[in-house]
């Protein structure tokens, strides 16, 4: 009996964890970054915003980047060797023109980068 309460309370867990809501997935408030932290010690941000503009730049040996909430973030650099984190698939990339994206990626200020580690991200909020 005992055992037949252990996969019942874990499948309980699971469908409570499943159907909860994310944080990062309600509806945007605002065309600005929503912010809720700081830079941390290893100078990361996240936030949300709405992406102003597309440069891809970096397909020919410049720099792609995207204006997001008013902050500049760099997303592929021509023969760049770095690792670089993930835009999520949108074709053609000037897709993302007007769409709300959370962002995780290494700066301060208005801007950051994705190079450095495949953590990093350019998302498209899921809309409900």
């Amino acid at each position: 009996m005992r055992f037949a309460a252990l996969p019942m309370s874990l499948l309980l867990f699971c469908v409570s964890a499943c159907t909860s809501t994310h944080p990062h997935s309600g509806t945007p408030q605002a065309a600005t970054t929503t912010d809720a932290t700081s830079p941390t010690p290893a100078g990361e941000l996240r936030f949300s915003g709405i992406v102003e503009k597309v440069d891809t730049g970096c397909y020919a040996d410049g720099v792609c980047l995207m204006i997001i909430a008013g902050r500049e973030v760099v997303f592929g650099r021509g023969w760049s060797h770095d690792t670089w984190g993930e835009v999520a698939t949108m074709e053609p990339t000037e897709a993302y023109l007007g769409r709300w994206v959370d962002v995780y990626c290494k700066g301060s200020g208005k801007q950051c980068t994705l190079a450095g580690s495949a953590g990093y991200f350019i998302r498209p909020r899921k809309e409900k």
